[in-house]
């Protein structure tokens, strides 16, 4: 539920959601990382220092670190996270691993400022798994290399205009837990199926 409630914008409802799954799971990376997320959306990049503070230095986790760093102003912490980061991307790049290709794109959308890498890697993401952030990150990466519409606007839009790309939708529903949530996966195949300067379906 913290998915949908951060896919709808709703980030106050996500970090509390969130939170409590941590609580009960305090070993779960992923559920760090998605309250982690939900943090800084709310301008809370002190709490995901607290949070990740004891957190082994896995790629997603130096993502959110170099972010919440960056906008505390702790410019030597990010500028050594994310040179640690970048030589990691950089092997996994020479040597065609995937496994790490949404921390890729995290990486290329976020940090390194390259929309045209972070859309690459969240195709290749896109391949390998399909959660809502992943739906969701291939969004942002599209969005971000065809500057087109703001990625709030995108979730807000998703109740009352999925019939726009309904075939996506439909054959998205095979693997996603929630109608709102295959609406979602249903734009990311729709970024996959047209090319990213033309055929947007909200244009």
């Amino acid at each position: 539920m913290g998915e949908l409630a951060a896919l709808r914008g709703d980030d106050a409802t996500a970090r509390d959601l969130f939170r409590q799954v941590v609580d009960a799971d305090p070993t779960s990376i992923r559920d760090r990382l998605l309250l982690a997320d939900a943090l800084l959306a709310l301008d809370d990049p002190a709490g995901v220092i607290d949070l990740l503070a004891q957190v082994p230095d896995v790629d997603g986790v130096l993502v959110r670190r170099v972010l919440a760093a960056r906008a505390l102003g702790q410019n030597a912490d990010a500028t050594a996270a994310a040179d640690a980061l970048g030589r990691r991307v950089r092997l996994n790049l020479d040597l065609g691993l995937t496994a790490h290709a949404r921390e890729e794109a995290m990486y290329f959308l976020g940090i390194a400022d390259d929309p045209a890498m972070a859309l690459a890697r969240a195709k290749v993401n896109w391949d390998l798994q399909h959660e809502i952030e992943d739906a969701r990150l291939l969004l942002q990466a599209a969005q971000a290399e065809a500057r087109v519409l703001p990625w709030r606007w995108w979730g807000s839009t998703l109740v009352s205009n999925w019939h726009r790309s309904a075939s996506c939708w439909q054959r998205c529903r095979r693997f996603m837990y929630s109608e709102e949530a295959a609406r979602c996966c249903g734009l990311a195949v729709w970024v996959l199926e047209w090319p990213v300067h033309g055929g947007w379906p909200y244009e």
